[in-house]
């Protein structure tokens, strides 16, 4: 019984030790935050448990994820090799807000990137300013008028790409809309919408121009693209977005108007005007495409080219809800299918 009950003691010692092997995950010399024993450990413990650990570099990493977790800077002096001390200050910082925690870090790069994680955490552009690297400090600059959507702040930027960038990136919110929508003064809307007359590259500018065309579904914004392209893929967006065929016929080239036709005709719900596309493999295109956003099988039958038919049968089938129904129209259709 005896010899029984030691077998068990050194199973679960061994899978014990096991288990507070695996809480760590290494990479690059870097310990990360995973689920396990040993992180719950090494949190609750605190640098206690991490000054257990022999291998120098398992003690440091310890050492920094014991900080990172407590906000504790005592621990990031125990950190022997600089870079590392020197990222676990830099992160407490930036989590605490703290700018003078920066003065801490010897490395001038190290204490850039530590004024950079707070003033963005802050939203301080005075923070940016003890930034001594130009380029550093125009993008610290960007980062904080992105948070604060504030444009005013991008005129500060000297560097031409990253002040350009700083417009775009404030000006345009991710749900596709922009800052001008906040406001529903018609003046300070409409002097908002200038602000990509501000940025000095065309090409950027003509993207700034395309994107807000896209957005307010307005045909005079694309007259402002340079590139004739880009302007006309503006008014094709446009048309669609409106429904407003007429749109289409200021597109000069004929594969960018068809493809318009198109566009308005699958999200207008006529595939009639797919009759106005001269070119016969588009507009047989332009009868599959229409199926296959509004499943009607009508507009298959009036392509010529027999494999887009097949091919657009195959769609409208395809939408049937249960198999036997789907089964029900391939057979149907099986003629033209199989051709």
């Amino acid at each position: 019984m005896k010899k029984k009950i030691i077998v068990i003691v050194i199973a679960v010692i061994f899978l014990l030790s096991a288990l507070l092997l695996a809480g760590f995950y290494f990479i690059k010399g870097r310990i990360a935050a995973v689920p396990g024993p040993v992180g719950a450990v090494a949190k609750l413990a605190g640098e206690g448990y991490c000054n257990g650990i022999q291998d120098w570099e398992e003690k440091e990493s310890c050492y920094s994820f014991v900080a990172e977790k407590s906000g504790d800077l005592s621990v990031c002096d125990k950190i022997q090799w600089q870079g590392t001390r020197d990222d676990c200050y830099g992160s407490i910082a930036g989590a605490k807000q703290d700018v003078s925690i920066c003065e801490k870090i010897q490395s001038q790069e190290g204490k850039e990137s530590c004024y950079y994680k707070v003033a963005w955490n802050k939203k301080d552009l005075s923070v940016c300013d003890r930034i001594q690297s130009q380029e550093k400090k125009d993008s610290c600059y960007s980062q904080v008028a992105t948070v604060e959507r504030d444009l005013s702040i991008c005129d500060s930027v000297q560097d031409q790409k990253i002040r350009d960038s700083c417009y775009m990136d404030t000006f345009f919110i991710n749900n596709g809309s922009t800052i001008c929508d906040d406001t529903q003064d018609k003046g300070v809307k409409d002097t908002c919408y200038s602000s990509c007359n501000k940025i000095s590259s065309q090409e950027r500018r003509d993207d700034c121009y395309f994107d807000l065309a896209e957005i307010n579904k307005d045909l005079s914004t694309c007259d402002k693209i340079q590139e004739n392209a880009l302007k006309e893929g503006c008014y094709s967006e446009v048309a669609r977005n409106t429904k407003n065929l007429s749109v289409c016929d200021k597109i000069q080239d004929q594969k960018e108007k068809n493809s318009c036709y198109s566009n308005v005709a699958e999200w207008g719900g006529d595939f009639s005007i797919c009759d106005k596309i001269q070119d016969q493999p588009d507009r047989d295109k332009c009868y599959k495409s229409f199926n296959g956003l509004n499943s009607d099988k009508a507009a298959c039958d009036k392509i010529q080219d027999q494999e887009i038919k097949r091919e657009c049968y195959l769609l409208f089938c395809d939408t049937m809800k249960s198999d036997n129904k789907r089964k029900e129209c391939r057979d149907l259709y099986k003629m033209i299918i199989n051709q």
